[in-house]
């Protein structure tokens, strides 16, 4: 968001998900990124967002991005990426 003295308002924004086989999270993210810049906030990038979910059976393990509903619902471990907010100086560690 950008510096109060840049932009002095408040904003709520309201994401209406009507039906999810995926992240309805990170389409809200990216949805309200969208939004955003079609009103004229001066916000410096765009952000989106990927789900990723970790499967395990024995020794094997698999990752998968952009999961479906029920990919969501029976992994071992579902997290979300801000590619975004992720700086050279201080990088998205991933164990």
């Amino acid at each position: 968001m950008p510096k109060h003295d840049d932009f002095p308002y408040t904003l709520r924004v309201v994401s209406e998900i009507t039906e999810s086989n995926g992240s309805s999270s990170m389409a809200s993210v990216c949805g309200t990124s969208l939004a955003l810049m079609d009103a004229g906030v001066p916000i410096s990038n765009a952000v989106a967002g990927v789900p990723w979910d970790s499967l395990k059976g024995g020794n094997r393990y698999a990752v998968l991005t952009d999961i479906l509903g029920d990919e969501d619902h029976l992994g071992d471990m579902v997290f979300k990426r801000l590619p975004e907010l992720c700086e050279e100086s201080q990088p998205c560690k991933w164990t």
